[in-house]
């Protein structure tokens, strides 16, 4: 994804499913963590989570898709309560569009539901969920350029 997309503000009903999604989300995939968790404690959570369903030490929740839908919400609403991105619907020339956070800047896009299903569903894949939430809090990365839209996954 190279081509920089379009964007536009979540509409009302975009907005709802985030939110009633992250309230099924701490039920069903963080069960033992807080509900008044601090954002450190649910990233943790979610690596965790992650590397216990690879590890076969949990089972999913739901299926994967779901649960990856469920722990991208939870990453997605810790990254923008702790950090300058925010929510939006990107568009891109190729015809993907999704749901994905975007920096102040724009210099970075994460789509967060993908990114999580992607770490659920490729045991192949590196579990950096810890690397990529410091990252983030520390406004790091590989180049910064405003208006790069550059994926962080």
């Amino acid at each position: 994804m190279s081509d920089k997309p379009t964007e536009r503000e979540l509409t009302d009903d975009e907005r709802q499913e985030i939110v009633d999604e992250l309230a099924t989300a701490q039920e069903l995939v963080l069960r033992s963590t807080p509900k008044d968790a601090d954002a450190d404690a649910v990233v943790l959570a979610l690596r965790d989570l992650v590397d216990s369903i690879r590890d076969d030490k949990r089972s999913a929740p739901s299926d994967l898709d779901e649960t990856g839908f469920l722990a991208g919400a939870l990453l997605g609403q810790a990254i923008v309560d702790n950090s300058r991105f925010e929510w939006v619907h990107l568009t891109y020339a190729s015809g993907f569009e999704s749901i994905g956070l975007v920096a102040w800047d724009r210099s970075f896009v994460l789509f967060p539901f993908h990114y999580m299903y992607e770490l659920l569903a490729d045991e192949d894949k590196d579990n950096t969920i810890s690397t990529l939430w410091e990252m983030i809090r520390g406004e790091q990365g590989p180049g910064i350029v405003a208006g790069a839209y550059l994926p962080l996954s």
